[in-house]
């Protein structure tokens, strides 16, 4: 392979492989292509029915922002397939986008020896990512869950946070018929001794995750209750209110005007700032 195109022609004609109900292969895929549980670079995991893309950028924008070389994945992708892989806010190159693509190759061929079958396209493309900040030596990167959480390919990473920032009816036939139900698989990107944000879900759902979180030993900071935001500080401010401090913030200049219009967005706004507090705390602290 030695075009972008031929890459992603290769990494499609994986369409169909069987999606396994556990994560030993995309597991043993890391390990193949030399980032065991998808690397060391300290990860914020963001799942969600709407929002989480939002959030991944805004969280890796403020990695970066930061001082911090920070990666970001995207599922589904927007504009350009190399979103699946970003550092800095810049696509991989094409170049390096071959180069991976070759060394997932001879990694797919050895799985498959070892009697694994085919990977996912989202397997491949989610070994993409974790090769490329390995290469590029990443120190933080934000990570958008594809599907649910608990059996999503993301999920073999060890978040410093993870958050769940909204929950509806998505993917049914893979995630269940009932809010509960999906809120049951996203609820697995809660990681024992890491603490895990929710956002403004409804109130079956909040129930469901919190239930799980403690099961495992996650701590949770729920919105409403731990962190909210209060909108009406003045026509172009809000306030981030939780128990780690009190923040008036500029809104964003496309999110003034109608309350109602913007009240989602500010959600996903503030949720945003709120997983770097933690994340920067749990860095220090943690």
């Amino acid at each position: 392979m030695r075009t972008l195109a031929e890459v992603v022609d290769w990494i499609y004609s994986h369409r169909g492989a069987i999606w396994r109900r556990k994560l030993d292969r995309i597991e043993r895929l890391s390990e193949l292509v030399g980032v065991p549980g998808g690397g060391s670079a300290r990860f914020i995991h963001v799942a969600g029915t709407n929002g989480k893309g939002s959030v991944t950028a805004m969280v890796e924008a403020m990695m970066r922002e930061a001082g911090h070389k920070a990666g970001s994945c995207y599922s589904p992708y927007v504009y350009s397939v190399r979103e699946r892989a970003m550092v800095g806010g810049e696509l991989i190159s094409e170049e390096d986008f071959v180069r991976g693509g070759q060394v997932l190759r001879e990694a797919v061929e050895i799985l498959e020896r070892e009697g694994f079958g085919k990977p996912t396209v989202f397997e491949l493309f989610t070994a993409l990512a974790f090769w490329y900040w390995k290469e590029e030596r990443v120190d933080a990167a934000a990570v958008e869950v594809g599907l649910g959480g608990i059996l999503d390919c993301t999920n073999i990473i060890d978040p410093v946070v993870s958050a769940i920032v909204s929950i509806g009816f998505d993917h049914m036939d893979v995630l269940g018929d009932t809010l509960g139900e999906i809120a049951l698989e996203k609820a697995g990107v809660a990681k024992p001794g890491r603490p895990l944000v929710l956002g403004d879900v409804p109130a079956e759902t909040r129930d469901v995750i919190c239930r799980y979180a403690q099961s495992v030993g996650a701590a949770v900071d729920v919105y409403g209750e731990d962190w909210r935001i209060r909108p009406n500080v003045d026509q172009a401010k809000f306030a981030l209110v939780s128990r780690f401090g009190n923040f008036d913030l500029p809104k964003p200049r496309r999110l003034r005007g109608r309350f109602r219009l913007t009240t989602r967005r500010l959600r996903l706004c503030a949720s945003s700032i709120f997983l770097m507090e933690r994340w920067n705390w749990m860095s220090k602290f943690g």
